[in-house]
């Protein structure tokens, strides 16, 4: 099954590794513009590279109020 999400915007927290960055994958290749979170400079970065459109990193610790 797929999901078409061109000219969707989506935000996922903890999108550097794991399940997050699972589901940042399946939005990018859904054709959606997506904004990951993640808590380390190097990890946003390594993953913005590995995608290389449609994503954009930001850095933020939301465990820190």
């Amino acid at each position: 099954m797929s999901f078409d999400f061109s000219g969707k915007r989506v935000f996922v927290t903890g999108g550097t590794c794991g399940i997050g960055l699972a589901v940042a994958r399946n939005f990018v290749e859904s054709g959606a513009e997506v904004i990951i979170f993640g808590s380390k400079k190097s990890s946003v970065e390594q993953v913005v590279q590995l995608f290389d459109k449609n994503i954009r990193g930001i850095v933020f610790d939301l465990r820190n109020q």
